[in-house]
């Protein structure tokens, strides 16, 4: 089926993220393009949970979309060990958690 012929669908998006970079980045665009974003799970992985979920709120309280829920996820694999090294984890946490709106520089 080729969405784009179809002009009556709308796209509903429930978000499931370990807040890495890229998944910040795709938040940022739905939001900036109005997909309706129904809620955002946040799961262990590139950031740990509580790192991430500060990162999602924070995007969102930026952005004005502070009515999209979040859920916390486990805080450590189910399965393995940790993927990432505890301190290369911390750093990219707070590189993204750094992100500056445009009215704020």
């Amino acid at each position: 089926m080729n969405i784009s012929a179809n002009k009556n669908l709308e796209a509903i998006v429930i978000i499931d993220t370990d807040v890495g970079y890229d998944d910040t980045m795709v938040i940022a665009m739905l939001l900036a393009a109005k997909i309706p974003i129904i809620g955002i799970t946040i799961v262990h992985g590139v950031a740990h949970v509580e790192q991430g979920a500060n990162n999602v709120l924070r995007l969102l309280e930026r952005t004005g979309h502070v009515n999209i829920p979040i859920s916390i996820g486990a805080d450590q694999p189910l399965n393995c060990n940790h993927a990432f090294e505890t301190d290369w984890r911390n750093k990219q946490g707070k590189r993204i958690l750094s992100i500056r709106t445009i009215e704020s520089q």
